[in-house]
C-alpha cells in the first residue's frame, strides 16, 4: 500500500452554493480546432444568471487582455436547462502554444436580494490551449531529507511543450495508485513521499511511464 502524504488539487474553487454542473472542468483547446465547448446547467431550484469571463494564467496575467472569448459570456438559465459555451481565440493564427487561461464563472445575484450574506460566487476553471502534436514528457528527481537521509520529496517537472496530464504513480513494490494531476508546460510539482520503497514512477495520460532516477543534493526539507 502506498505510504503517501495526500495533496488536494484544487481544479476550481469549489463552494457549496454552487447551483450548476459543468462537463469539464479542465478545458482542452487544441491548434487544430477552430474552436472549443462546455456545457453548463443550470441544477438549482430559481432561474440562474451566469457571467463568463477570461484571463491569462501566470505571473504575465496582470492587466493583460485575454486572448480567449467565451460566448454567449451572459446568459440566464432556468431549473434544469442547459447552455453550450464556445470558447474561440482571437488571432488565432499568430498565437503559438501552449498558452494557458482561466475561464471564471460568476453566478450572478439580483440586486434586490444583493446583501451581506449573499455576494456574488466566482469559480475558475484551467483552460488549455495546445499543440496537438506536442507529446507531453517529464524530468523526474528525488530529494532526500538531509538529517535522516530518506527520501523526503519526488520533483515532478513537465519539460516538454504541451500539458502533461498524469494518471498514476508505481512504488518501487510495482503498487499502483491511481493519480489526476495536471501540469503545464515547464511547471514543477513536488509528489511528498512517506517511507515510499524507491523507485517511483509517474504515468501520463498516453500511457508513458517515467522513473525517477536523477537526485537532488541531500537538504534540510520541510
Amino acid at each position: 500500500m502506498f505510504k503517501l502524504l495526500t495533496v488536494f488539487l484544487l481544479l476550481c474553487s469549489a463552494n457549496a452554493s454552487a447551483k450548476f454542473e459543468i462537463s469539464e472542468k479542465r478545458i482542452f483547446f487544441f491548434s487544430r480546432d477552430n474552436s472549443s465547448a462546455f456545457t453548463l446547467v443550470n441544477s438549482g431550484t430559481q432561474p440562474q444568471e451566469y457571467v463568463l469571463s477570461t484571463q491569462h494564467w501566470g505571473h504575465q496575467a496582470i492587466n493583460q487582455v485575454a486572448d480567449l472569448i467565451a460566448y454567449p459570456p451572459v446568459f440566464t438559465l432556468g431549473p434544469g436547462e442547459k447552455q453550450r459555451v464556445r470558447l474561440l481565440l482571437r488571432d488565432k493564427d499568430n498565437l503559438k502554444p501552449p498558452i494557458f487561461f482561466r475561464l471564471r464563472l460568476r453566478e450572478q445575484v439580483p440586486n434586490e436580494t444583493l446583501n451581506n450574506t449573499q455576494l456574488p460566487t466566482v469559480f475558475s476553471f484551467p483552460v488549455y490551449y495546445v499543440d496537438h502534436e506536442a507529446k507531453a514528457s517529464l524530468r523526474l528527481a528525488i530529494a532526500y531529507e538531509a538529517r535522516t537521509g530518506k527520501p523526503a520529496k519526488a520533483i515532478v517537472n513537465n519539460n516538454s511543450n504541451t500539458v502533461a496530464h498524469i494518471t498514476a504513480v508505481r512504488n518501487g513494490r510495482n503498487e499502483v495508485a491511481p493519480l489526476d494531476l495536471v501540469l503545464r508546460s515547464e511547471e514543477t510539482y513536488d509528489f511528498l513521499l512517506a517511507d515510499t520503497p524507491l523507485p517511483i514512477s509517474f504515468q501520463l495520460k498516453n500511457g508513458a511511464w517515467f522513473t525517477a532516477t536523477g537526485v537532488v543534493a541531500k537538504r534540510n526539507t520541510p
